[in-house]
């Protein structure tokens, strides 16, 4: 991904939108100055859709109401709004630690769990709403089985998008479990792939891999996919508090580019990394669409222990 947009470039950039991109900036400069990822990905964002020739209106559209986002009075709610996003973050730290208040490093595990691959948005939505429901339904019924095995499941759901580039570029077993997903390596159109990612606590190794086929069984019903579900340990050199933070911030980052998250190499161990920004019409046809079901709302997932 493009790390740098240097101060001349988002000048010209600026003048071409009458200085609101500046003062969008200035407005919130305590956040861009304490989090420059978060700058960077403003105009990295501003740039993407002002020189859209796609759909220039559509674009242009979308990036006003950033703009005009001023979040303890008129959100914009948009994921792609830097603030918004960073206040949704914020709110899902404080959720964390008021839930996960006993997790340890060895008894707390996080979650990525792959759904099937789509080209339509509302498709990838449709997943996400049955595989909520009948996820909970499914742990719930567990946790009522097993009375004294009581957990904790806070996540959030995302959309990524994959393309014919990144699939040619993947490893063997990367290209299987595309395709295994429901990826279509005849076409030239990218395809949404839907996933979840949530903190499980607590666990011990008998229940995480219960869980772990419960999330299998309720993503893929009548077939197992092997690699598509993971149920990661802490990582140990972090203490419990600063593992949690730094999750919560990841799971609720709203992905808006590419990443060789499907592994690139052949054991699989190799970290994510996130490459170029969504194309200007899937970013306003995703940040539209989630707006439209309800916005940061429509991703969360929750499942609480008995009390």
């Amino acid at each position: 991904m493009r790390t740098y947009i240097n101060d001349s470039d988002f000048a010209y950039l600026n003048s071409e939108m009458s200085g609101l991109l500046a003062y969008y900036e200035t407005r919130n400069s305590e956040l861009f100055k304490s989090d420059s990822s978060s700058k960077m990905a403003f105009r990295i964002l501003c740039e993407r859709l002002t020189t859209d020739t796609t759909n220039p209106e559509q674009s242009r559209r979308l990036l006003h109401e950033v703009l005009d986002c001023i979040p303890n009075r008129t959100p914009c709610n948009h994921i792609c709004c830097p603030v918004c996003r960073t206040k949704r973050q914020q709110a899902a730290v404080k959720r964390t630690k008021l839930l996960f208040q006993n997790a340890t490093n060895e008894n707390s595990f996080f979650l990525t769990a792959l759904m099937p691959m789509t080209p339509y948005l509302s498709e990838a939505n449709s997943s996400i709403i049955r595989l909520r429901k009948s996820l909970r339904h499914n742990l719930r019924t567990y946790q009522k089985e097993n009375a004294n095995h009581s957990f904790n499941v806070y996540g959030a759901f995302e959309y990524d998008l994959k393309t014919r580039s990144e699939y040619r570029v993947s490893s063997d077993r990367a290209k299987q479990l595309f395709q295994e997903l429901g990826y279509d390596a005849n076409t030239s159109e990218p395809m949404w792939l839907p996933h979840l990612h949530a903190i499980v606590s607590p666990l011990d190794d008998s229940q995480r891999k219960h869980i772990k086929d419960i999330i299998q069984s309720s993503i893929f019903p009548d077939k197992h996919i092997k690699y598509s579900i993971e149920l990661k340990s802490f990582r140990s050199d972090k203490d419990v508090s600063e593992n949690l933070s730094e999750l919560s911030k990841y799971m609720w980052k709203v992905r808006l580019q590419h990443s060789d998250n499907i592994f690139a190499t052949k054991e699989g161990t190799s970290k994510a990394k996130y490459k170029s920004m969504f194309p200007s019409e899937a970013v306003t046809s995703l940040s539209s669409y989630v707006k439209s079901k309800g916005s940061f709302k429509s991703l969360k997932f929750e499942v609480k222990g008995n009390q």
